[in-house]
């Protein structure tokens, strides 16, 4: 692949993120890998073979799948196998380095940061808008501080204190990212909304029966 591929172009702004990504990165390695992989007619299993590993541990590999990302090693294996050019080669694994860099959620243990868990906060950081619907509940990374102590000790009413408030400080952490953006909730059950602009002061109110939500960086 040449360095004026549209593919491999695409992956060079990420290189200049300030911020770690850990998660999307480590995904669009294994998502380049697969690629490569089709672009060669192999399937899965003729390159797992191929290179002394197993089908399964290829298929973590090209889903971005674990809390880390794939041993530098085990990347240089596929390409060299690939055949890759060395510019594309030298992107990918430059890549996969950030990829190692941690994310501010990966201090939390397992209890509360499970690898599925892991993966959303990742790609919610490293997303440019988020949309969801709720018909209970103010959306996670909408909740103010007070608000998340309130729905966290209502489903874990035996948890000890300390995980309480590392629960509530990870819920707190998330919404950081979301300053600026407008936001909308139901109030009492009832058609009547609130809107406020965070970070502001700006607000305004309207009514509607059901609610939907938008954050954008």
């Amino acid at each position: 692949m040449s360095a004026e591929s549209p593919r491999l172009s695409r992956l060079e702004p990420y290189l200049d993120r300030t911020e770690p990504a850990p998660t999307l990165l480590k995904m669009l390695v294994g998502v380049q890998l697969a690629g490569i992989r089709e672009d060669l007619g192999l399937s899965q299993d003729q390159a797992a073979r191929a290179v002394g590993f197993s089908p399964a541990k290829l298929s973590r590999i090209e889903a971005g799948k674990g809390r880390r990302p794939p041993t530098e090693a085990d990347v240089r294996t596929l390409l060299e196998h690939y055949r890759a050019a060395e510019f594309e080669a030298s992107v990918l694994l430059q890549l996969l380095r950030r990829a190692g860099e941690p994310g501010w959620w990966q201090r939390y243990d397992k209890r509360l940061m499970p690898e599925w868990f892991d993966r959303l906060v990742g790609l919610q950081e490293a997303a440019t808008a988020i949309r969801t619907f709720e018909l209970q509940y103010v959306p996670g990374l909408l909740q103010t501080e007070d608000y998340t102590r309130a729905v966290v000790e209502r489903g874990l009413p035996n948890a000890p204190a300390r995980e309480l408030q590392r629960r509530v400080e990870l819920r707190t952490r998330r919404r950081a990212s979301c300053s600026g953006v407008w936001s909308c909730g139901r109030v009492g059950g009832s058609c009547c909304t609130v809107r406020t602009r965070l970070s502001c002061g700006r607000s305004s109110t309207s009514r509607c029966c059901c609610v939907s939500w938008a954050a954008v960086r």
